[in-house]
Protein backbone atom coordinates (compact mmCIF):
# COMPACT_ATOMS: atom_id res chain seq x y z
CA UNK A 1 0.00 0.00 0.00
CA UNK A 2 1.28 3.76 -0.96
CA UNK A 3 -0.58 5.55 1.48
CA UNK A 4 -3.30 5.20 4.33
CA UNK A 5 -5.85 8.28 4.21
CA UNK A 6 -6.29 7.02 8.11
CA UNK A 7 -2.84 7.22 8.62
CA UNK A 8 -1.43 9.96 11.62
CA UNK A 9 0.70 11.81 9.58
CA UNK A 10 -0.49 13.37 7.13
CA UNK A 11 1.27 13.37 3.68
CA UNK A 12 1.91 15.81 0.52
CA UNK A 13 0.58 13.75 -2.44
CA UNK A 14 0.93 15.40 -6.08
CA UNK A 15 -1.79 14.47 -9.01
CA UNK A 16 -0.47 15.64 -12.41
CA UNK A 17 -3.57 17.46 -13.58
CA UNK A 18 -2.38 18.92 -16.54
CA UNK A 19 -4.89 17.14 -19.00
CA UNK A 20 -7.45 18.65 -16.85
CA UNK A 21 -10.20 19.96 -18.94
CA UNK A 22 -8.69 18.94 -22.14
CA UNK A 23 -11.62 19.24 -24.54
CA UNK A 24 -13.55 17.20 -22.45
CA UNK A 25 -11.28 14.37 -23.18
CA UNK A 26 -11.37 10.63 -21.64
CA UNK A 27 -8.28 11.78 -19.71
CA UNK A 28 -9.39 15.33 -19.16
CA UNK A 29 -12.89 13.34 -17.87
CA UNK A 30 -10.72 10.92 -15.71
CA UNK A 31 -8.76 13.75 -14.14
CA UNK A 32 -11.46 16.09 -13.24
CA UNK A 33 -13.75 12.90 -11.58
CA UNK A 34 -10.48 11.60 -10.02
CA UNK A 35 -9.91 14.87 -8.23
CA UNK A 36 -13.54 15.66 -7.04
CA UNK A 37 -14.01 11.96 -5.34
CA UNK A 38 -10.66 12.37 -3.65
CA UNK A 39 -11.52 15.45 -1.96
CA UNK A 40 -14.85 13.98 -1.24
CA UNK A 41 -12.95 10.81 0.12
CA UNK A 42 -9.59 12.33 1.90
CA UNK A 43 -10.48 14.64 4.77
CA UNK A 44 -6.46 14.37 6.11
CA UNK A 45 -3.86 14.42 3.17
CA UNK A 46 -2.48 17.37 1.62
CA UNK A 47 -2.66 17.65 -2.06
CA UNK A 48 -0.68 19.88 -4.38
CA UNK A 49 -2.22 19.49 -8.40
CA UNK A 50 -0.18 20.81 -11.16
CA UNK A 51 -2.48 22.28 -13.86
CA UNK A 52 -1.68 24.52 -17.43
CA UNK A 53 -2.11 28.06 -17.37
CA UNK A 54 -5.39 27.83 -19.26
CA UNK A 55 -6.88 25.46 -16.70
CA UNK A 56 -4.90 27.01 -13.67
CA UNK A 57 -7.46 29.95 -12.95
CA UNK A 58 -10.44 28.42 -13.20
CA UNK A 59 -9.71 25.48 -11.17
CA UNK A 60 -11.46 26.15 -7.45
CA UNK A 61 -9.57 24.86 -4.40
CA UNK A 62 -12.59 22.82 -2.32
CA UNK A 63 -10.49 23.34 0.87
CA UNK A 64 -6.57 24.60 2.45
CA UNK A 65 -5.32 21.26 2.22
CA UNK A 66 -5.32 21.69 -1.96
CA UNK A 67 -2.14 23.77 -3.40
CA UNK A 68 -2.80 24.08 -7.08
CA UNK A 69 0.65 24.98 -9.15
CA UNK A 70 0.82 26.07 -12.92
CA UNK A 71 3.25 24.44 -14.94
CA UNK A 72 3.65 25.43 -18.43
CA UNK A 73 4.78 21.94 -19.71
CA UNK A 74 2.71 20.51 -21.89
CA UNK A 75 2.77 16.64 -22.09
CA UNK A 76 5.10 15.07 -24.85
CA UNK A 77 6.93 18.22 -25.01
CA UNK A 78 10.47 18.77 -24.16
CA UNK A 79 9.79 21.23 -21.36
CA UNK A 80 7.58 18.51 -19.83
CA UNK A 81 10.94 16.55 -18.97
CA UNK A 82 13.55 19.35 -18.33
CA UNK A 83 11.55 21.83 -16.33
CA UNK A 84 8.41 19.94 -15.20
CA UNK A 85 10.76 17.51 -13.20
CA UNK A 86 12.13 20.86 -11.01
CA UNK A 87 8.55 21.56 -9.86
CA UNK A 88 7.72 18.11 -9.05
CA UNK A 89 10.79 18.02 -6.20
CA UNK A 90 10.59 21.77 -5.41
CA UNK A 91 7.37 20.30 -3.85
CA UNK A 92 8.86 17.72 -1.86
CA UNK A 93 6.30 15.00 -2.49
CA UNK A 94 5.63 12.04 -0.92
CA UNK A 95 3.72 10.78 -3.90
CA UNK A 96 3.14 11.74 -7.02
CA UNK A 97 -0.31 10.12 -9.04
CA UNK A 98 1.05 10.44 -13.06
CA UNK A 99 -2.57 10.17 -15.05
CA UNK A 100 -1.28 9.53 -18.03
CA UNK A 101 2.41 7.60 -19.13
CA UNK A 102 4.12 10.20 -19.95
CA UNK A 103 6.27 11.12 -16.49
CA UNK A 104 9.65 13.15 -16.75
CA UNK A 105 12.03 10.72 -16.89
CA UNK A 106 14.34 13.10 -14.24
CA UNK A 107 11.75 12.34 -11.80
CA UNK A 108 12.81 9.56 -9.19
CA UNK A 109 10.50 9.87 -6.10
CA UNK A 110 7.68 8.11 -5.12
CA UNK A 111 4.93 7.65 -7.88
CA UNK A 112 1.91 5.86 -9.45
CA UNK A 113 1.15 5.84 -12.58
CA UNK A 114 -1.84 5.29 -14.99
CA UNK A 115 -2.29 3.91 -18.32
CA UNK A 116 -5.09 4.26 -20.25
CA UNK A 117 -4.66 2.17 -22.74
CA UNK A 118 -1.00 1.21 -25.61
CA UNK A 119 -2.59 2.48 -28.56
CA UNK A 120 0.33 5.17 -29.57
CA UNK A 121 2.87 2.57 -30.02
CA UNK A 122 0.09 0.29 -32.87
CA UNK A 123 -0.73 3.79 -34.03
CA UNK A 124 1.36 6.60 -33.02
CA UNK A 125 -0.89 9.62 -34.93
CA UNK A 126 0.69 12.14 -36.80
CA UNK A 127 2.85 13.85 -33.75
CA UNK A 128 5.03 10.54 -33.42
CA UNK A 129 5.57 9.27 -36.95
CA UNK A 130 9.13 10.84 -36.49
CA UNK A 131 11.88 7.86 -35.41
CA UNK A 132 13.37 10.73 -33.20
CA UNK A 133 9.53 11.15 -31.58
CA UNK A 134 9.00 7.50 -31.45
CA UNK A 135 12.63 6.57 -29.41
CA UNK A 136 11.29 9.46 -27.19
CA UNK A 137 8.42 8.20 -26.57
CA UNK A 138 9.21 4.65 -25.80
CA UNK A 139 11.90 5.70 -23.69
CA UNK A 140 9.47 7.58 -21.00
CA UNK A 141 7.07 4.90 -21.64
CA UNK A 142 9.63 2.57 -20.15
CA UNK A 143 10.64 4.35 -17.84
CA UNK A 144 7.48 5.91 -16.15
CA UNK A 145 6.19 2.02 -15.77
CA UNK A 146 9.80 0.93 -14.25
CA UNK A 147 10.01 3.83 -11.87
CA UNK A 148 6.49 3.62 -10.66
CA UNK A 149 5.99 2.01 -7.29
CA UNK A 150 2.66 0.38 -9.02
CA UNK A 151 1.06 1.03 -12.06
CA UNK A 152 -3.21 1.70 -12.83
CA UNK A 153 -4.17 0.01 -15.59
CA UNK A 154 -8.07 1.09 -16.64
CA UNK A 155 -9.30 -2.60 -17.96
CA UNK A 156 -7.92 -5.75 -17.87
CA UNK A 157 -6.98 -5.69 -21.40
CA UNK A 158 -4.81 -2.99 -20.78
CA UNK A 159 -3.04 -4.79 -17.99
CA UNK A 160 -2.79 -8.00 -20.47
CA UNK A 161 -1.12 -5.72 -22.66
CA UNK A 162 1.51 -3.90 -20.61
CA UNK A 163 2.54 -7.78 -19.37
CA UNK A 164 2.74 -8.82 -22.76
CA UNK A 165 4.68 -6.06 -24.13
CA UNK A 166 6.96 -4.34 -22.26
CA UNK A 167 7.53 -7.45 -18.97
CA UNK A 168 5.99 -5.45 -16.47
CA UNK A 169 5.31 -7.94 -13.22
CA UNK A 170 1.54 -8.57 -12.62
CA UNK A 171 1.51 -7.95 -9.10
CA UNK A 172 2.71 -4.42 -9.97
CA UNK A 173 -0.20 -3.54 -11.56
CA UNK A 174 -3.60 -3.09 -10.45
CA UNK A 175 -7.22 -2.77 -12.41
CA UNK A 176 -8.73 -0.27 -11.54
CA UNK A 177 -11.86 0.43 -14.08
CA UNK A 178 -13.51 3.96 -14.62
CA UNK A 179 -16.78 4.66 -13.88
CA UNK A 180 -19.64 6.74 -15.39
CA UNK A 181 -20.93 10.16 -14.73
CA UNK A 182 -24.07 10.50 -12.86
CA UNK A 183 -25.45 12.62 -15.81
CA UNK A 184 -25.64 9.68 -18.02
CA UNK A 185 -28.64 7.98 -16.67
CA UNK A 186 -32.27 7.58 -18.30
CA UNK A 187 -33.58 10.87 -19.24
CA UNK A 188 -37.67 11.21 -19.38
CA UNK A 189 -37.81 14.58 -20.66
CA UNK A 190 -38.88 13.60 -23.95
CA UNK A 191 -39.26 17.71 -25.35
CA UNK A 192 -35.01 17.54 -24.65
CA UNK A 193 -34.74 14.34 -26.82
CA UNK A 194 -36.62 15.72 -29.47
CA UNK A 195 -34.97 19.37 -29.54
CA UNK A 196 -31.34 17.63 -29.83
CA UNK A 197 -32.76 15.76 -32.79
CA UNK A 198 -34.43 18.64 -34.66
CA UNK A 199 -30.94 20.73 -33.58
CA UNK A 200 -28.57 18.02 -35.72
CA UNK A 201 -31.75 16.91 -38.00
CA UNK A 202 -31.72 13.70 -36.63
CA UNK A 203 -35.17 11.82 -38.55
CA UNK A 204 -34.41 8.57 -38.64
CA UNK A 205 -33.19 5.91 -36.92
CA UNK A 206 -29.04 6.62 -36.23
CA UNK A 207 -25.76 4.97 -35.27
CA UNK A 208 -23.52 6.84 -33.03
CA UNK A 209 -19.88 7.31 -32.59
CA UNK A 210 -18.37 10.16 -30.31
CA UNK A 211 -14.61 10.15 -29.94
CA UNK A 212 -11.37 11.29 -31.51
CA UNK A 213 -11.20 11.18 -35.24
CA UNK A 214 -7.70 9.13 -35.43
CA UNK A 215 -6.63 6.02 -37.19
CA UNK A 216 -6.54 3.47 -34.28
CA UNK A 217 -10.85 4.75 -34.21
CA UNK A 218 -11.32 3.14 -37.22
CA UNK A 219 -13.98 5.54 -38.58
CA UNK A 220 -13.23 4.58 -42.28
CA UNK A 221 -14.09 1.04 -41.41
CA UNK A 222 -17.20 1.91 -39.64
CA UNK A 223 -18.46 4.47 -42.79
CA UNK A 224 -17.70 1.60 -45.42
CA UNK A 225 -19.89 -0.51 -42.90
CA UNK A 226 -22.61 2.21 -42.42
CA UNK A 227 -22.88 1.92 -46.48
CA UNK A 228 -23.26 -2.16 -46.89
CA UNK A 229 -26.08 -0.98 -44.10
CA UNK A 230 -27.68 1.48 -46.42
CA UNK A 231 -27.14 -0.21 -49.90
CA UNK A 232 -26.44 -3.97 -49.53
CA UNK A 233 -28.72 -4.77 -46.64
CA UNK A 234 -31.61 -1.77 -47.36
CA UNK A 235 -31.67 0.05 -44.29
CA UNK A 236 -32.50 3.70 -43.64
CA UNK A 237 -30.56 4.85 -40.86
CA UNK A 238 -28.08 8.11 -40.54
CA UNK A 239 -24.59 7.91 -39.12
CA UNK A 240 -23.85 10.34 -36.25
CA UNK A 241 -20.27 11.14 -35.96
CA UNK A 242 -19.36 13.13 -32.29
CA UNK A 243 -16.32 14.64 -31.82
CA UNK A 244 -14.07 17.88 -33.55
CA UNK A 245 -12.41 16.66 -37.12
CA UNK A 246 -9.19 16.08 -37.15
CA UNK A 247 -7.79 17.87 -40.04
CA UNK A 248 -4.37 15.44 -39.92
CA UNK A 249 -6.82 12.32 -40.96
CA UNK A 250 -8.44 13.44 -44.34
CA UNK A 251 -9.35 9.93 -44.86
CA UNK A 252 -12.67 9.87 -42.86
CA UNK A 253 -14.07 12.98 -44.94
CA UNK A 254 -12.28 11.24 -48.53
CA UNK A 255 -14.02 7.90 -47.37
CA UNK A 256 -17.53 9.29 -47.29
CA UNK A 257 -17.56 11.57 -50.26
CA UNK A 258 -16.19 8.22 -52.19
CA UNK A 259 -19.33 6.62 -51.69
CA UNK A 260 -21.46 9.35 -51.42
CA UNK A 261 -22.67 9.67 -48.33
CA UNK A 262 -22.29 13.11 -47.25
CA UNK A 263 -26.34 13.23 -46.46
CA UNK A 264 -26.91 10.40 -44.57
CA UNK A 265 -23.85 11.50 -42.27
CA UNK A 266 -24.16 14.07 -39.11
CA UNK A 267 -21.29 16.18 -38.31
CA UNK A 268 -21.88 17.12 -34.83
CA UNK A 269 -18.55 18.51 -33.57
CA UNK A 270 -17.91 18.75 -30.34
CA UNK A 271 -20.57 17.32 -27.65
CA UNK A 272 -20.67 18.37 -24.10
CA UNK A 273 -21.43 16.06 -21.37
CA UNK A 274 -25.43 17.04 -21.43
CA UNK A 275 -25.84 16.43 -25.00
CA UNK A 276 -23.96 13.37 -24.84
CA UNK A 277 -26.30 11.91 -22.42
CA UNK A 278 -29.60 13.02 -24.11
CA UNK A 279 -27.94 10.82 -27.58
CA UNK A 280 -27.01 8.21 -25.57
CA UNK A 281 -30.85 8.64 -24.67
Amino acid sequence: MLYNPMQSKPKTIGIDARMHGYAQTGIGNYIRHLLEYIFKQDKKNNYVIFLMPEEYDNFILPNGRIKKVKVSAKWYSWKEQLLFPFQLYKEKLDLIHFTHFNSPILYFKKSIITIHDITPFFFPGHKMKSLIRKIGFRAVFFSSVKKASKVIAVSQNTKNDIIKYFGIKENKIKVIYEGADEQFQTIDDYNKIEKLKEKYNIIKPFIFYTGVWRNHKNLVGLIKAFDIIKNKHKLDYQLALGGKEDLYYPEVRKTWGELGLENEIIRTGFIDQKELALFYN
